[in-house]
């Protein structure tokens, strides 16, 4: 048996396709935090307040809650977080465009099969989660509890990659 046939196996099976998209999505992802952070740096803090404003008002009008505002939960969440982005301007610009770069440079690596990166990308991303549950416990969010559960099955992918790269680069 060659060592190709397994080469080939591997990075035509489910796990692998599995890994490919989900790198794929953390870098969209990444390459949003980046424009996030690039936006903010343009947009003033009030604007973004007013435009949240603007976009609450008109969706609890369509929606005939005038009356009911403070149950209206997508319009208190979206105008809470825009005033925390106001109010916090410059530490979410640097936590986009951080976050953003750092995600963006790993899985370039990772798709590269660059082998020193995959440990290096599993301990980002646990470092993320960490970040992510502080964050959750501050103030709770399906979100984050979604944002977690994907990078531990991105973190469960990149062991899996990185343990068949290392065993086909020593056959």
């Amino acid at each position: 048996m060659s060592t190709q046939a397994p080469s080939k196996k591997w990075f035509h099976s489910f796990w692998h396709k599995c890994f490919i998209i989900s790198v794929l999505l953390k870098g969209i992802n990444g390459l949003l935090e980046i424009l996030g952070g690039l936006l903010l740096l343009i947009i003033s803090g009030q604007a973004i307040i007013n435009f949240v404003e603007v976009a609450s008002f008109v969706e609890i009008i369509t929606e005939g809650e005038v009356i009911q505002v403070p149950k209206n939960i997508a319009s208190n969440f979206l105008l809470n977080l825009a005033y925390s982005v106001a109010l916090n301007k410059y530490f979410t610009i640097i936590f986009l465009l951080s976050h953003g770069i750092i995600k963006l440079i790993l899985i370039i690596c990772l798709l590269k099969r660059k082998l020193w990166s995959y440990p290096l990308a599993i301990w980002v991303f646990v470092l993320f989660i960490v970040y992510q549950t502080y964050q959750y416990y501050l103030s709770p969010s399906y979100l984050m509890i979604l944002l977690n559960i994907f990078d531990i099955f991105v973190i469960a992918l990149t062991y899996i990659e990185y343990r068949a790269l290392k065993s086909l680069s020593s056959n």
